[in-house]
């Protein structure tokens, strides 16, 4: 005894199938087109990770640099430093020879230069002229 399916029975049947495979079709292209996507995006995680690793070594090199970059510029400025700190040290004295070359005594010198009397005999020796010995009560000569 053999049964035989009805048509409409054959016809369910078989739409059920055709669905199903469609639809494991359609799975299968959205399948390969999620791993299309994920492929691309590891290629783009790639190129931005090898970029950043690149822009961190410039980084690194940029702040070695304004490292060295500071330290030149405390040198600069303790050689600064030490150039004024001599140029105001020697600035007195400066003045004093220019004074002593123009006449001024020893007690003109202690006065206007604020040296000691000492400093201001040894400028108007060294520097002055004979009025200015003379003007300070000393002779070249006995020197």
């Amino acid at each position: 005894m053999t049964t035989t399916m009805p048509a409409a029975e054959i016809a369910f049947v078989l739409g059920v199938i055709l669905l199903l495979t469609v639809g494991q079709i359609v799975s299968l292209l959205q399948l390969h087109r999620t791993r299309q996507r994920c492929e691309d995006l590891e290629q783009w995680l790639k190129k931005n990770t090898s970029d950043l690793a690149a822009f961190e070594k410039a980084a690194m090199g940029a702040g070695e640099r304004l490292m060295r970059m500071e330290q030149q510029v405390r040198r600069l400025v303790e050689r600064q430093d030490q150039v004024e700190m001599y140029s105001s040290n020697s600035r007195p004295y400066s003045q004093a020879i220019q004074l002593v070359q123009r006449g001024a005594s020893v007690e003109e010198l202690i006065s206007t230069c604020g040296l000691t009397r000492g400093e201001a005999e040894l400028i108007c020796v060294l520097h002055g002229t004979r009025e200015a010995h003379a003007k300070s009560g000393q002779d070249p000569a006995q020197h």
